[in-house]
């Protein structure tokens, strides 16, 4: 179906199975509830159908015609693809949670929502953006909750989020959690400068796979608080990148780093991750982790980096890589494929290149490629690499050409004009 109205009576007229597709523009009239809430909802997808945006989220919004309205409903198993939530507030304090909560948008069990932006909603309880339901593609921002004394989820709550941006959402109300959100498992997420008063200022406990921390705040926990991280990077948060709560808080091949306050704290339990102190724990390393460019947020690995091919293997819940690539990959050149700690998997082959290694004969689909000394002068095709000489011309490889022994102790060797010192940690020697 089509319209060129966000209309509820589309709805009470389709059925299973159907799909209304929308057009361009702000729809703010009209509303209803559903069931016994008192809350009205903007649109009101309350049978297993499909509501789509025509053009997506920036030519379609969905503005609540009263205060206080919500924007959107979405009930079990009904999809709703590509429109922008705004402007919703939920009911005041003394009406039920499925009043109070879900400043955007409130979903049933089995609700999917997919490329969407939920920005500027307001809750007076949990979940400032959103309540329930699957999520994909979809951006939360500048949502926040407030009143609730112990309300949490100022951008999700009780949610799944995939591939999802949550940035600068806010838990203000007293003692309150998860700014970005809570109680919800996220996968290849990131979140982003949010804050929470109390616990929590990215995730309160969330189950957070492939995801990235970065920029939050709050009392204890700016990174998360509670919950279990797997193959997640956290980093640069106010106060504490995680912080334990319940029974077990877990980060499991996880990179915790450049955290103000401290890193872990509280008696999580990490495992073949990266942070300072040296914490308990099987597998930890404390070692700067070489980011690409931290300060601008470029948070893959750099070659070199001591969190290359050293965390365990979790395939079976966490098989790809922030961006999609399959774990693991050899990423040392050794040989032998090694998952990376955190979200990103380093990909030696794409940083070589391909061209560099057919140029030389060399077969870029042979997994022992980089492990191979092929001209058998000592040095393997990675190392002739980062020296920039020829793997396959014998007389061509690193070496030191003379020592003095005599103060200032002078060490002579040719170089490439290729290769920095600084950013290789070594020269190349070509001997012809």
């Amino acid at each position: 179906w089509s319209s060129d109205v966000c209309s509820s009576d589309l709805v009470d007229a389709s059925v299973a199975g159907d799909e209304i597709v929308v057009t361009n523009g702000t729809y703010a009239t009209g509303g209803r509830a559903v069931g016994t809430n008192v809350l009205v909802n903007r649109v009101a997808v309350d049978k297993p159908i499909t509501l789509q945006s025509v053009n997506g989220p920036e030519a379609t919004i969905i503005w609540p015609a009263t205060s206080p309205q919500r924007p959107a409903f979405v009930g079990s198993n009904a999809i709703l693809i590509g429109f922008t939530l705004t402007n919703g507030l939920t009911a005041s304090t003394g009406h039920t949670i499925s009043n109070q909560s879900g400043g955007g948008i409130w979903c049933q069990s089995g609700a999917v929502v997919s490329n969407c932006v939920i920005t500027g909603n307001r809750a007076t309880s949990n979940g400032g953006g959103a309540f329930g339901g699957t999520f994909y593609k979809c951006v939360f921002k500048y949502n926040q909750f407030g009143s609730g004394l112990s309300a949490q989820g100022g951008g999700a709550f009780f949610g799944a989020l995939y591939d999802c941006l949550v940035v600068s959402n806010r838990a203000i109300s007293t003692s309150s959690s998860g700014g970005g959100a809570a109680q919800c498992s996220l996968y290849n997420c990131s979140l982003i400068g949010n804050y929470g008063v109390q616990n929590g200022g990215g995730a309160y406990v969330c189950t957070l796979y492939n995801s990235i921390l970065r920029n939050n705040s709050a009392i204890s926990g700016g990174g998360g608080y509670g919950g279990s991280f797997y193959h997640c990077t956290v980093v640069s948060n106010s106060s504490v990148g995680i912080v334990a709560f319940g029974p077990t808080t877990i980060a499991s091949n996880s990179i915790v780093y450049y955290n103000t306050g401290a890193n872990l704290l509280g008696g999580v339990v990490a495992r073949y991750s990266c942070t300072t102190p040296l914490p308990t724990g099987t597998g930890n390393i404390t070692n700067a982790p070489m980011f690409m460019n931290l300060a601008a947020g470029d948070l893959r690995l750099h070659f070199g980096s001591p969190c290359i091919d050293a965390a365990a293997n979790l395939t079976n819940l966490v098989p790809l890589d922030f961006t999609g690539k399959a774990r693991p990959l050899d990423g040392n050149g050794d040989g032998t494929a090694a998952s990376d700690m955190g979200a990103y998997e380093f990909d030696l082959l794409s940083t070589v290149g391909t061209n560099w290694l057919t140029s030389h004969g060399l077969d870029p689909n042979d997994p022992l490629v980089f492990a191979t000394d092929a001209d058998n002068d000592g040095f393997t095709t990675l190392a002739e690499w980062v020296a920039d000489t020829d793997p396959t011309n014998s007389i061509s490889y690193f070496a030191i050409d003379g020592i003095t022994n005599v103060a200032p102790v002078e060490v002579v060797f040719q170089s490439s004009s290729n290769r920095d010192r600084k950013s290789t940690r070594l020269n190349s020697s070509h001997r012809t």
